[in-house]
């Protein structure tokens, strides 16, 4: 098939540019003819990437909705496959052209914004059994293609050299330290994220363990992604900056840190922390664990089913958007999970349950590999897609 992928460009230092480059280039790779719409990431030029064309946005803001059928009357697709928030589409563009669309179902109902472009679209695709769940329970009948991660960037490793590699890089000793690592993108307020409850719990909980490390991979002043100020808020916690452990800047900033970092920082943890208000997926969950880093995420939406060595939290659903809820986790439930996770303070939990805790994590994370759901889920919908375009 023609295969043109409406997303931002591959390259672009984000989960949507990471998770498109490896999607297209397996496409490409299964022998589909793929062109990508790229919707950030470039200037006003077709470039290439790993051999593959993408054909440059238009209008700022506009989410590409105003080049992409341009783009399609030049590339010719069989299939478009736009990789967005679904509501930020037009329906009236989607439903002019074949169009599939991976649907990031984060609430519970999804949310009312994203029906125009869901009735607009013939080929709704969940990007987990939540989502299945909710958008046949909103009426539509989507196709289930989860999100894939690359074997050969997160996989396990030696603790012991991930964190003797991280020390030198960040100029500070590890040791034996409780190690939590939260991968999550600074860019709204209050957030989806549920920043401020992370640096809140860490002020309770940090004082209550001798020796505790908290890395934070996210842009630090909120000023680049209209996000949190967290040294303001590490300050209003009553937070050790001693024990907070920031990405470098300016690497983060640019896109310099490369995907084997982030596998050190998931290596050397003890654990990864996401109580987000919802997650469409949640790839760093997966990456964590492919690494046999345990994960604490939010009991709601996606999170709980990619969980596989680690535990979840429950909070209290509330409103985040007409007619849809989300979990928030309050502060005191992330502290009290945190403190349940440690040795010191949980006789629970040893050595070698922690041991093969791990093990689930990266054993479970295998059906998330790159070949893994390139033969399960994606080449299976594209046939599907595929019979049904040649039926008319």
């Amino acid at each position: 098939m023609k295969i043109l992928w409406h997303s931002v460009y591959p390259a672009a230092p984000t989960g949507y540019g990471q998770q498109t480059g490896l999607v297209c280039r397996a496409l490409r790779d299964a022998g589909h003819e793929v062109a990508i719409s790229c919707t950030f990431g470039i200037g006003a030029h077709t470039t290439e990437w790993n051999g593959i064309k993408c054909l440059p946005p238009g209008k700022t803001g506009a989410m590409g909705n105003d080049v992409v059928k341009l783009h399609a009357d030049y590339f010719k697709p069989d299939l478009i496959w736009s990789f967005l928030d679904t509501f930020v589409l037009d329906a009236t563009v989607v439903g002019e052209l074949p169009w599939a669309a991976w649907v990031m179902a984060d609430t519970d109902p999804i949310m009312s914004l994203n029906k125009p472009v869901l009735d607009a679209c013939r080929w709704p695709v969940a990007e987990s059994q939540f989502g299945v769940r909710a958008l046949k329970e909103a009426g539509y009948d989507p196709l289930y293609v989860p999100h894939m991660i690359d074997p050969d960037v997160f996989y396990p490793g030696d603790k012991e050299a991930a964190r003797e590699q991280l020390s030198r890089l960040w100029k500070r000793h590890i040791g034996d330290a409780f190690m939590v690592c939260v991968n999550s993108a600074n860019n709204a307020m209050p957030g989806r994220k549920n920043i401020p409850a992370i640096i809140e719990a860490w002020g309770q909980f940090q004082p209550q363990l001798r020796n505790a490390l908290l890395y934070l991979h996210m842009e630090a002043s909120g000023t680049f992604s209209n996000g949190h100020n967290i040294l303001a808020l590490c300050e209003q916690y009553g937070v050790d900056m001693g024990t907070v452990v920031m990405a470098p800047q300016y690497a983060y900033l640019t896109g310099q840190l490369p995907q084997d970092y982030l596998r050190a920082v998931y290596q050397a943890s003890d654990a990864y922390l996401n109580p987000s208000f919802g997650e469409g997926f949640g790839i760093p969950t997966i990456e964590a664990q492919a690494c046999g880093c345990p994960v604490l995420v939010t009991k709601a939406t996606a999170s709980p089913e990619l969980v596989f060595g680690g535990e979840t939290m429950t909070g209290v659903w509330i409103h985040t958007s007409p007619g849809c809820r989300q979990m928030y986790v309050p502060a005191n439930v992330i502290y009290s999970c945190l403190r349940a996770w440690t040795g010191e303070m949980c006789t629970g939990l040893d050595e070698a349950d922690r041991a093969e805790m791990s093990k689930r994590a990266v054993e479970g994370a295998k059906a998330y590999h790159e070949e893994a759901v390139m033969r399960n889920h994606m080449l299976p919908a594209l046939a599907r897609i595929e019979a049904q375009l040649n039926r008319g």
